[in-house]
């Protein structure tokens, strides 16, 4: 997804090492919900967790930005759930923050 979307998502990995999942929604349906139009939210998998992202996908770590980004990408709308999902079902360890 494209920061232009109402809803997108950005996947990096921080100078630490983290793996960090940055996403806003900017859609009418957040603005109804919580009362303001822009929402923008963070999944964080701390450095030394990262190894276990890269094995449960099956990469390199030089492979994990592009593994992860096409993990989600087909999902649209629900990248974001997706990823918290996928997190708990291979028992990695993420804190989620809002902005």
């Amino acid at each position: 997804m494209s920061d232009g979307d109402p809803r997108a998502l950005r996947v990096e990995r921080a100078a630490d090492g983290d793996l960090v999942i940055r996403g806003h929604d900017r859609s009418g349906w957040i603005e109804q919900r919580i009362g303001r139009r822009d929402y923008e939210y963070r999944y964080t998998v701390k450095a030394k967790h990262v190894p276990r992202v890269c094995e449960r996908l099956g990469v390199a770590a030089d492979g994990l930005l592009p593994a992860v980004r096409a993990l989600l990408a087909p999902h649209g709308d629900q990248a974001s759930a997706l990823w918290r999902a996928w997190l708990q079902a291979h028992d990695v360890a993420w804190v989620f923050s809002v902005a």
